[in-house]
């Protein structure tokens, strides 16, 4: 078995990762994959904080990207890495000791190029991150599904791997992405001619954003990420225009539900679960508005 396992390189983009990184990295240093197969890229995308010292201090020799954003700091770690397979996560993950072991076998069949592994919560304790668990944010399985013809499938780089050939072939990230850009490198993976994978027992767990505001803002972000792909790929997808009817029918009926809950809810949280979905509906439409008129497209 281990004869046969491919060399993996773990690429981990750290940005004022400080309070984090630690527990990731020792995780990683329990994964049950062979030492000599295996190497772990850990990138300081010019931190201002102790990112560096943490990861030396758990006995990692960081790469240091001075290019902003985390798709430079992946490209760093894709340059130098010497894995036939890369593989991503990022500095508030805790993976599973078998994740790398589950990640990697969907590359037995030659046709794939890129796999996501299950992407499950570290905990839900506020408000934010229970939504999130509820809402399926992040949900590898959907993502991977995608939703013809406007979003092909992807993997988000919390947790997936890459054939380091097809990596190469498509030029990495898009660096000019700030968000998104895991679906982007997805997308031209499968357009090279590779299919993509779902790995449900890679798993890894995922630290939500702990505060309504940056919950908020992270699907606003999201929002964008959606316009910034579509006016990139348009001709290619042979559209002109993006209308989630799916997406503004659950707004729709969100807000319906909103005025009611808070007498009708059997529980505390069904009686606010509403609002939040009601805001996550707004702030990703919004953030779709908002960039939609900067790119001069329709997307909503």
């Amino acid at each position: 078995m281990p004869d046969s396992l491919p060399t993996v390189s773990i690429v981990i983009p750290a940005y004022n990762a400080a309070g984090c990184l630690g527990e990731c990295l020792v995780s990683i240093r329990g994964l049950q994959y062979p030492s000599d197969k295996m190497e772990v890229l850990v990138v300081d995308n010019n931190s201002a904080d102790s990112t560096s010292a943490v990861a030396c201090e758990k006995g990692f020799e960081p790469l240091l990207c001075i290019r902003t954003g985390a798709s430079a700091a992946r490209n760093t770690g894709i340059e130098k890495a010497t894995g036939e397979i890369v593989a991503f996560t990022d500095s508030d993950v805790v993976v599973e000791p078998d994740w790398l072991l589950r990640l990697v076998e969907a590359f037995r069949d030659p046709e794939v190029g890129g796999v996501g592994g299950a992407i499950e919560a570290y905990r839900a304790v506020t408000g934010s991150e229970f939504h999130a668990v509820v809402w399926g944010m992040l949900n590898q399985e959907r993502q991977l599904a995608g939703r013809l013809p406007h979003m092909l499938p992807f993997a988000a780089t919390a947790n997936a791997a890459y054939r380091a050939s097809a990596l190469r072939e498509v030029k990495g990230f898009d660096e000019t992405l700030g968000v998104g850009e895991d679906a982007d490198l997805s997308w031209r993976v499968q357009w090279a001619g590779y299919k993509m994978a779902y790995a449900p027992a890679a798993k890894v767990r995922h630290k939500f954003r702990s505060t309504r505001k940056a919950y908020f803002r992270q699907t606003y972000e999201y929002g964008k990420a959606t316009v910034d792909l579509f006016k990139k790929h348009h001709r290619r997808l042979g559209l002109r225009v993006w209308i989630e009817w799916p997406h503004l029918r659950t707004t729709v009926w969100t807000l319906a539900r909103v005025p009611i809950m808070p007498f009708i809810g059997r529980t505390p949280w069904d009686r606010v679960a509403p609002l939040y979905d009601l805001i996550v509906c707004l702030a990703w439409l919004a953030g779709r508005i908002v960039r939609s008129v900067q790119h001069g497209v329709l997307v909503i």
